[in-house]
């Protein structure tokens, strides 16, 4: 007996850690990644950038917006020092470390199935409720207590 509940309870515990639910719809999915900076220390708006092998590039407008005053250079690649500018060529002004930007996407969704339609409580009937209310005056009727009669 005690071997019978022990295989019920292995098959049980079995069953439960296979069964995972999977969610309704998949969730999104952060991408994060270095960027440059949107300014420089002196608020110069950035003009364009460029992404090489293990580093990103940013060109910012000088005070009177013309393009490519200054660029500075950050590490976006396998060190310690990952996000750290490595090159200032903008008087001093780079910011010290590049922007970590992320963007959530959307998986592919999966088609969903139509749901069901939702069904209305019925409204009472005056009819139907008098079929129910005869019902339980026979039902109590029939269930009323008899006198048993026991022999002696």
């Amino acid at each position: 007996m005690t071997t019978i509940c022990t295989v019920c309870i292995v098959l049980l515990a079995a069953l439960l850690t296979q069964a995972v639910p999977s969610p309704a719809q998949p969730s999104s999915v952060p991408s994060c990644a270095y960027t440059c900076p949107t300014t420089d220390v002196a608020g110069n708006m950035i003009a364009s950038s460029s992404n090489g092998i293990g580093y990103i590039e940013c060109v910012y407008n000088d005070a009177e917006g013309s393009d490519g005053a200054g660029t500075c250079q950050y590490n976006i690649a396998g060190s310690e020092y990952i996000g750290v500018v490595t090159a200032d060529n903008d008087g001093g002004l780079c910011e010290k470390y590049a922007a970590w930007t992320c963007t959530s996407k959307r998986r592919d969704v999966l088609p969903r199935s139509p749901s069901l339609p939702v069904l209305a409580a019925r409204a009472p009937r005056p009819d139907m409720m008098k079929v129910m209310a005869q019902l339980r005056k026979r039902k109590l009727l029939s269930e009323s207590p008899r006198m048993l009669v026991h022999p002696i």
